[in-house]
C-alpha cells in the first residue's frame, strides 16, 4: 500500500521542479506533436503447454506487447517490461523496445538446471509501459495420465496384402484431460514416446509396424505397417499394439491395441483406359484391329511399374504376348481377328499376382466387294492383228468395302481372260484400282466371246471374291495408229457480205503402225481454229479414208483443221490426233490499220531500266478482218514527243527519231515496231501507215506514255516547326525530294524508306510514298514525307543524321535478306538511292560525321516555369526539455518545365532561405534530374523562436510567438526564372 501511494507523490514533485507536463511522449520529426500510452495489449504463440520431467527446457513461447495510444495506434520506440511468476523467465528481445508496428518481444524458458516441476501450474505475465500495464496467464501441465488411442486404421478395418516396399500409414493419438475454466477439455499432448507391436491372432506372420512413434504439436504419432511377402495365402487377423513404456514394464503407464484383418489380395487394380468404348469386329481382309490401353495400380491409387504380365486369347491375335507395364503403369496392344464371322472373345492377362479375364463380343466383317471399271462390261474389244504393246487395253478393277465405299488400297488382285493375254496381277493403289493389260493377236478369236476374270485370294486357297465381265471380240485390220490430212483446195477467195463463194473437201487418212491404211467403218471426227466450219465427223471407206466438208465463214485468214479418232471402249478416253492441215480464206483490200501494245508504260532508261514497249499495226479490210497478204507498213513518231524516244525494228539497231518514218511489210497483216523512252517524261503519239496497190490507209494513237526513271539523286530537309501531339510527345515533318538520273521528279507513289541515327533518340513512322502527303492527302510530284517523333527530354539532343532510302514503286517493292535492306522492284529499274541530311554526312558506310543536328522543337514562347515545394507547412516543437534545443529536417522539392510543360533537366538551381538554417548540400545548389526535379534537405532549429520573443510565462514555461520562414528557388547563372514564394510557420507552445 505505501508503494502504490509513494510514486504518484514522487510524480508530482517531479512536475513542480521541472514547470512540464508529466505524460510520456514521442516525438516525430517536424509535426510537434505528442503522443499519450493509451493501452498495452499481451499474446503469446501458445497458452497451452504440457511438460515432462525430461524435457522441461523444451518448454520455449514468445510474448508479444504491442503499445497503443489513445486513438488505438501503435506507438514505436517505447521501453517495455515484463515479469513472469512462478516459473520460468522472460528475456528481452531487442531491449524491450517497440519497433515500427508498436511491439516488443520476449522470449519465455524454463531452465532444467535450476527448476523443479512438478503438478500443474498457471503462469501469470505482466508487462509496463509508462503507467500502463497489461497481465496474461499460460496453463502448464505435467505429462502424466495419458490415454493412448489408435485413429487410423480402425478396429476391423481390413487392408490389402502389400507387395515388397509397401506400407500402410498408422496414426496413434496421445491425449489427457486438463480444467478448462471449470469444464473438462481433451487436448492432445506433444512430444510422448509411443512404442508399437503387431502380433497374429491366426498366424504367426503378422507383418511389422515401425518400432516407435513420437507424437506431434496435435499429440498424433504416425508410424508405418508393413505385411509384406512373408504374409500367409489366407485372409489373417493382426493385433496393432501402442503403449507408453517398455514391453518387459508390466504396468506401462498407457497402452491400447486394435485387431485388423490382413486379405489374401494385394489389391492392384487393372483399368482399361483406351478404347473407352469396346466394340470389336472381325475383320474379311485381315487388316482392321483394337489398340488396347490398361493401368495398373495398386490399392492406394499409385501407379505400378515394370510389372510382367502374360496374354492369351481364344479368337484372333496379338502384336505381342507378353507386356511389362511401363513409366505410366500400362499395358498395350493390338488385337485383330481374320475370320469371316462374330464370335466371343476371351482375354487373359496373368499378371504377378493373379490373372484378370474379360470377355468381348466379335461383331461380323464388313462385306467386302470386287467390280470391272474398264473395258465397260458388253463392248466390243479389237484384236490387234499386228500385236502393237502400245494398243494393248487397260483393265482396270475397283476394291471397296460395301458399307460405305471406302476403297481398299495394297491388296493383290489376280487376272484371267477367256481369250488373248492378260497381265497376271496387280495391287490396288490409293483409290483402291488395280490396273493391267489385254491384248490379242489371233485373228482366228474374231466373234468370240471374251470373260475377263479378276479374283482375291489373301491368304486363303480359294478366292475370297470374284467378278468377270464378258465383251465380243471384233476383227478390224488394225488399230489406227497415224492420220494424215489434206485439203484438196488450200486457198478459198474474199467473203462477200453473207454470200458463201466456195467451200473445200478435207481428206483423212488412217494408218495402223505399220504404215498400212486401214478398212471401212472407223469414225473420224473434225475441228478447226474458228475461221470456217467443217463436218462434225466421217466414216472411212475401203482405202481407209473419211472425206469432210470446209465451207467458209465470216471470218478470214488462215484455218488451222486437225481430224481426231476416239479409241472405243477406253477409260478414261485415248484419242489420236493428226497433223494440222491449213486453208487459207483470202481478205479484202487493206482499209484501216489499228495500233496496239502491251506494254502501255515504258520507263526511262538508266539502271538496267526496261524501257522498251513493242507497238503493232494491224491491216484489216472493208469489214474488220485481218488481211492475208503482206503489205508494206510504216511506223512514225509524231511531232511534240518526249526527248530523245526513237523507234527500231524488232531485232535491229537502226533509230529513228521524231519526224522520220521506218518501213516493214506484215506478217498475215500485222507489222510491228518497237519504241525506247528517251530521257522525259511524257506521252508517244505513233502513227502506222499500209501504202499498196490501191490503197494508202493510216492511223495514229498516243499508245505509249513514258514515266520518270527510278531515283538517282534527292535532297532531304525538314521544316523545323515541332508540333505537340500529346503526352510530352512532339513530331516535326521531314520531307525527301527525288529525281531521276535526268532530273525528273521520280514517278509518285514511289517507297521512301526513313531512318535515325542514332535510334535512341528520337523516331521515325519510316515510310513515305512520293506525291502523297504526310498525313496522306495530295502532296507534291517527287516529293515523300514523314513525321519524327520525341519527347520533351531529348529537345536539342544531337542527331548524326536522318537517312531516306528508295527503290521504285511501293506496289512492287520486295525484300532481300540484306542488311540494311534493300528493296527489289521486279518491273521497274532498281536505281537505288541514297539521301541524308547534314548532305555532307555519307551513311553507307557510316562515316564520322561532318556536322551534326539537333532535334528541332517549337519557335517562340519557351518561358521556363519553376516551383519549390516543402515538406511541411507547420513545424510544432514541445516545451520538453523547458531548457533544450529541438531540431528538424525538412526536404525541399524543386520543378523546372518549359513553356510546353516539358520538364528541362541538367539545370543548376538556387535554393535560398530567410531565416538561419543549415542545407543539405551546403550550397544550395542543385541539378535537376530527368524529370526535371531535385531535392534537397533543409535543417531549421528551435532557438530561432527566442528571437520573436516571449509570449506568456505560466510556471515557469515559456510559449514563444510563432515565426514565418520563407524560402524560394532560381535558376543559374542568369536568375531566371524566379521560383514561387514557399512558407512553413515554426512554434514551441507550452503543454497544458
Amino acid at each position: 500500500m505505501i508503494k502504490k501511494l509513494l510514486m504518484p507523490a514522487l510524480l508530482v514533485a517531479l512536475v513542480a521542479l521541472l514547470g512540464c507536463d508529466n505524460r510520456s511522449v514521442t516525438t516525430t520529426s517536424g509535426s510537434g506533436t505528442t503522443t499519450e500510452i493509451g493501452s498495452i495489449e499481451l499474446s503469446l504463440n501458445n497458452t497451452l503447454h504440457f511438460y515432462s520431467q525430461s524435457a522441461i527446457g523444451d518448454i520455449v513461447d514468445t510474448l508479444s506487447v504491442v503499445v497503443l495510444d489513445v486513438q488505438h495506434s501503435s506507438i514505436a520506440g517505447v521501453q517495455v517490461s515484463c515479469n513472469v511468476s512462478p516459473v520460468g523467465y522472460v528475456t528481452p528481445i531487442d531491449e524491450g523496445v517497440t519497433d515500427d508496428s508498436g511491439t516488443a518481444y520476449f522470449r519465455y524458458t524454463i531452465n532444467p538446471n535450476s527448476t523443479t516441476l512438478s503438478g500443474d501450474y498457471t503462469v501469470g505475465f505482466t508487462a509496463t509501459a509508462g503507467n500502463k500495464y497489461r497481465a496474461l496467464s499460460m496453463s502448464l501441465y505435467e505429462q502424466g495420465n495419458l490415454t493412448l488411442e489408435f485413429r487410423s486404421p480402425e478396429a476391423g478395418d481390413c487392408v490389402y496384402r502389400m507387395e515388397d516396399g509397401q506400407t500402410i500409414p498408422v496414426e496413434v493419438l496421445a491425449s489427457r484431460v486438463i480444467d478448462n475454466d471449470g469444464s473438462e477439455e481433451t487436448v492432445g499432448v506433444e512430444g510422448v514416446r509411443i512404442n508399437l507391436r503387431a502380433t497374429g491372432v491366426t498366424t504367426t506372420l503378422p507383418g511389422s509396424i515401425s518400432y516407435q512413434g513420437v507424437t506431434d504439436e496435435d499429440g498424433i504419432a504416425r508410424v508405418y505397417y508393413y505385411n509384406g511377402s512373408a504374409q500367409p495365402s489366407d485372409t489373417v487377423q493382426v493385433r496393432l499394439t501402442a503403449r507408453i513404456g517398455d514391453w518387459d514394464d508390466s504396468t506401462p503407464e498407457a497402452q491400447t491395441n486394435i485387431l485388423i484383418n490382413v486379405l489374401n489380395d494385394y489389391g492392384n487394380m487393372l483399368t482399361l483406359t483406351q478404347p473407352q468404348s469396346v466394340n470389336l469386329r472381325a475383320d474379311y481382309l485381315c487388316s482392321d484391329s483394337t489398340r488396347f490401353v490398361w493401368q495398373l495400380k495398386d490399392s492406394q491409387g499409385e501407379i505400378l511399374t515394370g510389372k510382367r504380365f502374360d496374354y492369351t486369347v481364344n479368337i484372333g491375335e496379338l502384336d505381342t504376348y507378353l507386356g511389362v507395364t511401363d513409366d505410366n503403369g500400362q499395358l498395350v496392344f493390338t488385337w485383330r481377328s481374320c475370320s469371316n464371322e462374330g464370335d466371343l472373345l476371351e482375354l487373359n492377362m496373368v499378371g504377378p499376382h493373379r490373372t484378370y479375364t474379360y470377355t468381348y463380343p466379335v461383331g461380323a466383317p464388313r462385306t467386302i466387294g470386287l467390280s470391272v471399271l474398264s473395258p465397260v462390261n458388253g463392248s466390243m474389244l479389237e484384236i490387234d492383228s499386228e500385236c502393237d504393246e502400245d494398243n494393248a487395253i487397260p483393265v482396270r478393277v475397283l476394291m471397296k468395302y460395301n458399307d460405305d465405299n471406302s476403297p481398299i488400297p495394297n491388296r493383290t488382285v489376280n487376272f484371267a481372260a477367256t481369250y488373248g493375254q492378260i497381265g497376271g496381277n496387280a495391287v490396288t493403289d490409293a483409290s483402291g484400282v488395280a490396273t493391267v493389260s489385254w491384248q490379242d493377236c489371233n485373228e482366228s478369236d474374231r466373234d468370240s466371246s471374251l470373260v475377263i476374270t479378276a479374283n482375291y485370294m489373301g491368304n486363303a486357297t480359294t478366292p475370297l471374291l470374284t467378278t468377270n465381265a464378258s465383251y465380243t471380240l471384233t476383227l478390224p485390220l488394225g488399230v489406227p495408229n497415224r492420220i494424215t490430212l489434206s485439203a484438196v483446195r488450200d486457198t478459198l477467195p474474199q467473203y462477200e457480205g453473207s454470200t458463201v463463194i466456195d467451200n473445200t473437201s478435207i481428206v483423212a487418212t488412217v494408218f495402223n503402225s505399220q504404215n498400212q491404211t486401214l478398212g471401212n467403218g472407223i469414225v473420224l471426227g473434225f475441228k478447226t481454229n474458228g475461221i470456217g466450219t467443217i463436218s462434225n465427223l466421217a466414216y472411212t471407206n475401203a482405202n481407209g479414208q473419211a472425206t469432210a466438208n470446209f465451207v467458209m465463214n465470216e471470218q478470214t485468214g488462215v484455218s488451222a483443221i486437225r481430224a481426231f479418232y476416239e479409241k472405243p471402249g477406253t477409260s478414261p478416253a485415248e484419242t489420236l490426233w493428226s497433223q494440222p492441215t491449213s486453208v487459207s480464206v483470202l481478205s479484202g483490200l487493206p482499209a484501216n490499220v489499228t495500233l496496239e501494245t502491251g506494254t502501255p508504260r515504258i520507263q526511262i532508261r538508266g539502271f538496267g531500266a526496261n524501257s522498251v514497249a513493242q507497238v503493232e499495226a494491224r491491216v484489216v479490210d472493208a469489214s474488220g478482218a485481218t488481211i492475208t497478204e503482206n503489205a508494206l507498213t510504216y511506223f512514225k513518231i509524231l511531232n511534240g514527243a518526249p526527248d530523245g524516244v526513237y523507234l527500231s525494228l524488232p531485232g535491229q539497231s537502226e533509230q529513228i527519231f521524231e519526224g522520220d518514218s521506218i518501213g516493214t511489210y506484215s506478217a498475215n497483216g500485222i507489222a510491228s515496231v518497237t519504241v525506247n523512252a528517251g530521257t522525259r517524261p511524257g506521252t508517244i503519239n505513233i502513227q502506222a501507215r499500209a501504202i499498196g496497190s490501191g490503197y494508202d490507209v493510216s492511223s495514229s494513237s498516243p499508245l505509249v506514255t513514258v514515266v520518270a526513271g527510278p531515283p538517282a539523286y534527292g535532297t532531304m530537309d525538314y521544316d523545323g516547326v515541332g508540333e505537340a501531339i500529346g503526352g510530352g510527345m512532339w513530331r516535326v515533318t521531314w520531307s525527301v525530294h527525288l529525281w531521276d538520273r535526268y532530273s525528273n521528279d521520280v514517278r509518285d507513289s514511289s517507297a521512301v524508306y526513313f531512318s535515325l541515327f542514332p535510334e535512341d533518340v528520337c523516331s521515325m513512322d519510316g515510310f513515305g510514298q512520293t506525291g502523297i502527303g504526310v498525313d496522306g492527302g495530295e502532296g507534291y510530284h517527287g516529293i515523300a514525307y514523314d513525321y519524327m517523333q520525341y519527347g520533351c527530354n531529348t529537345i536539342g539532343d544531337t542527331l548524326v543524321a536522318c537517312i531516306a532510302q528508295s527503290a521504285g514503286e511501293v506496289a512492287t517493292i520486295t525484300w532481300d535478306d540484306s542488311w540494311p535492306p534493300v528493296p527489289i522492284d521486279t518491273s521497274w529499274a532498281a536505281g537505288q538511292v541514297y539521301v541524308a541530311y547534314p548532305e555532307d554526312n555519307n551513311p553507307w558506310p557510316m562515316d564520322p560525321p561532318a556536322t551534326t543536328f539537333q532535334v528541332p522543337f517549337q519557335p517562340g514562347d519557351r518561358d521556363d516555369n519553376l516551383q519549390i515545394f516543402g515538406q511541411y507547412s507547420n513545424i510544432v516543437w514541445p516545451m520538453l526539455p523547458c531548457g533544450g534545443h529541438h531540431t528538424t529536417e525538412m526536404e525541399l522539392r524543386v520543378v523546372l518545365v518549359d513553356g510546353y510543360n516539358c520538364r528541362v533537366a541538367n539545370q543548376m538551381i538556387q535554393v535560398q532561405i530567410d531565416q538561419p538554417h543549415t542545407l543539405d548540400p551546403e550550397d544550395g545548389i542543385v541539378i535537376t534530374d530527368d524529370n526535371g526535379s531535385a531535392t534537397l534537405v533543409a535543417t531549421l532549429y528551435s532557438n530561432i523562436l527566442e528571437s520573436t520573443g516571449q509570449e506568456c510565462t505560466t510556471d515557469n514555461c515559456y510559449n514563444f510567438i510563432p515565426l514565418i520562414v520563407n524560402y524560394n528557388a532560381y535558376r543559374l547563372p542568369d536568375a531566371s526564372p524566379v521560383s514561387n514564394l514557399g512558407s512553413v510557420t515554426l512554434s514551441r507552445p507550452c503543454q497544458n
